[in-house]
């Protein structure tokens, strides 16, 4: 086993610090008896980091006191002041001078509260007692901060702490508020279908992490059931968008950096197999990797944010109807891949990523970092705010500058559509013309066409031109990614009155964005795009912009508070809770799938049903009222006379049912239940 250099002990004999624990890219530093990590040649010791190598070494026998020696240390970077605002929570590094980011607490108490809780008696009585009087500090802070439940895997995260620790502490308080929390963020939830924080590569590992923490160790029987129905609708809503082929999750991204946008990173896939093999998610879970055709999710049933994905034969496609716009933070605001599409490069190669950006004074990725500790190259910001609308292979992908105004003066404002790799672009028309030189600057309003990977992307800019009625059309490469730029603006630096919002010019914030189509490269179909504008109607009224194409997808947007007021695709709901080919969840108390029906009260509801693999899955989340479930298939029945919720799994000829509140006998007929 490699070793980090050892720390001596009062006795001064050295204990050893093993390596194979250390949280991946940290080294031991035995100075602070701390993990340390160097970000462009910099020192950090992040307080997770130490949180996390704790716990793993209070997994190992004989590494007790190695687990209570980085506590310890740990203690540094905690907030000791009961006169602070930010008591009791960490600095996110111990290089920090000061708590800013607050989400240090909920990291640091997820990782610690169920390990001590499991293997915390193996400790030294006196290094226990340090350790559950600094989680009891950590939990008040998170009591305190009180975070919203549309911030995803922060409160997924604070209110497992709160549980989980409540019951390491055998403290009713805590596991009162968490149970509060708990019960709130599901309502939210259950108002729309998937979590707030929709589809992120990033973070819904976090949210499956600490949900899977009360599946294991919370002490109500009841919120563990809960918490393994909401996993598993989370887990699900991921996997469906595993593209078979690629491997990769498909777009759109409410949060990614830009290692997870240009797909290099571990796969996604081997992701969700992780966390089947950890118990994390179901051994049925694995069949919805293989799931093709069109998903829709509603995350937010307040606003009806919502994001399509499409997954065909070597390529997959996403749109967002807004980008995560929740939060005005400069840590996690402008991290959204709104749109996206992935194009297969074989087996051995990470995919053609294609995205949009709304980028200001020509910055890009390099020139905006979040902080001293995180790379230069972690986020590709995005100055935009985003509306878009899919149906199959067609998407409008509207934006307006977010911070285009009377403030600060710009002399660059595009919206544009990015190849990662332009090697992979064989050929560029313009209006369907050659383009054989780069950079381009083409004629305002130009239709550019490019072969990528095989297939035919074509774009159609919709700006409106309000700011310069000649503002080109340019084509150019950067960094090794071709970039097609519909300029709002280039010219002088200047402010822009009529963007000011307040302001007594502002008549509603510009058209910008374009229209893309995704083809073979053989077909040559140019879609018809008709749009038409209201005319002003002062400034306590609306004025929409409609768009649409002449394959029936539509939309309306108010320019005066670029809300989404109308969609329109050639068939369905376009902000189902959720459908796809083999899975849908609604609140009706009926759902209909491939042939099975599921009937409940009208409660939340999910039914997969996949005849060609034996399988059908039924959830109905638990509410306090019983009622009759019934699942049938065509091969059989599976009926619960009364039940405030439950998970049938029927796999082959085998069912196997979970229930809460079950009154009565369960009936199964056309296969064998289980138990």
């Amino acid at each position: 086993m490699n070793r980090g250099r050892p720390r001596a002990t009062a006795r001064g004999r050295p204990i050893m610090f093993p390596d194979d624990l250390l949280p991946e890219g940290s080294e031991f530093d035995p100075e602070l008896c701390l993990p340390r990590v160097h970000i462009d040649g910099q020192p950090f010791h992040t307080t997770w980091m130490a949180a996390e190598y704790a716990a793993r070494l209070m997994t190992r026998s004989g590494a007790e006191g190695q687990a209570a020696a980085v506590m310890d240390a740990l203690e540094g970077s905690q907030d000791r002041d009961p006169g602070s605002p930010d008591f009791g929570n960490f600095r996110w590094e111990r290089e920090d001078r000061i708590v800013e980011d607050l989400n240090a607490a909920p990291f640091v108490s997820i990782r610690l509260a169920p390990a001590l809780l499991r293997h915390g008696a193996a400790l030294a009585p006196r290094a226990l007692e340090r350790a559950c009087h600094m989680i009891r500090l950590c939990l008040e802070a998170i009591v305190r901060i009180d975070v919203a439940s549309d911030y995803t895997n922060i409160v997924a995260q604070s209110v497992a702490s709160l549980r989980i620790g409540g019951a390491l502490l055998g403290d009713a308080r805590f596991l009162d508020i968490g149970a509060t929390r708990f019960r709130r963020w599901m309502e939210m939830v259950d108002r729309a279908g998937l979590a707030h924080e929709y589809n992120s590569p990033v973070y819904t590992e976090m949210t499956v992490a600490s949900l899977s923490q009360m599946v294991d160790l919370d002490p109500d029987p009841e919120l563990r059931f809960a918490a393994d129905q909401f996993r598993m609708r989370q887990v699900l809503g991921f996997a469906l968008r595993i593209h078979p082929e690629t491997d990769r999750l498909a777009p759109p991204y409410c949060r990614a950096y830009a290692p997870f946008m240009f797909a290099r990173t571990a796969s996604e896939r081997t992701v969700v197999e992780g966390w089947i093999e950890k118990g994390w998610a179901p051994e049925w879970i694995s069949a919805a990797l293989e799931c093709t055709g069109e998903v829709r999710e509603t995350s937010d049933g307040r606003t009806g944010l919502h994001l399509t994905s499409r997954l065909d034969a070597g390529l997959s496609m996403g749109t967002a109807s807004a980008e995560l716009a929740t939060q005005n933070n400069r840590f996690i605001a402008a991290q959204s891949m709104p749109f996206g599409v992935h194009l297969s490069r074989g087996a051995d190669r990470p995919p053609t990523v294609v995205f949009s950006r709304y980028i200001l004074n020509d910055q890009w990725l390099g020139s905006y970092r979040t902080t001293g500790s995180r790379p230069v190259d972690q986020v590709f910001f995005d100055h935009g705010a985003f509306i878009g609308a899919q149906d199959g292979n067609r998407v409008f992908c509207l934006y307006r500058p977010r911070t285009l105004d009377a403030w600060e003066r710009t002399w660059s404002a595009k919206a544009c559509l990015i190849v990662s790799d332009e090697g992979e672009v064989s050929e560029i028309l313009a209006d369907g013309s050659q383009v054989s030189e780069l950079p381009a600057d083409l004629p305002p309003g130009s239709c550019v066409e490019l072969i990528v990977s095989g297939r035919r992307l074509t774009l159609q800019p919709l700006n409106g031109l309000e700011l310069q009625p000649d503002a080109p059309v340019r084509v150019q490469s950067r960094d090794g990614m071709l970039v097609v730029e519909c300029h709002d603006y280039l010219g002088p630096p200047r402010t822009f009155w009529t963007q000011a919002k307040p302001g007594s010019f502002f008549q509603g914030y510009i058209r910008s964005g374009f229209h893309v189509t995704l083809q073979d490269a053989a077909e040559r179909a140019r879609p018809v795009i008709s749009q038409s504008l209201d005319d002003f109607r002062g400034a306590d009224g609306q004025r929409v912009w409609s768009l649409n194409d002449d394959a029936g997808l539509g939309l309306d947007v108010d320019l005066m508070g670029w809300t989404l007021e109308g969609e329109r695709i050639a068939s369905g709901d376009p902000a189902p809770m959720l459908a796809s080919s083999v899975a849908v969840q609604s609140r009706s108390g009926r759902l209909t799938c491939n042939g099975a029906t599921l009937t409940c009260g009208p409660v939340p509801a999910t039914l997969l049903a996949w005849p060609e693999r034996n399988l059908w899955v039924a959830s109905v989340h638990a509410f306090d009222v019983p009622d009759a479930i019934t699942l049938s298939n065509g091969r059989g029945e599976v009926r619960l006379p009364n039940a405030r919720g439950c998970v049938v799994v029927w796999s082959g000829d085998r069912v196997r049912v979970e229930a809460t509140g079950l009154e009565g006998e369960i009936a199964v007929t056309g296969a064998e239940l289980e138990g």
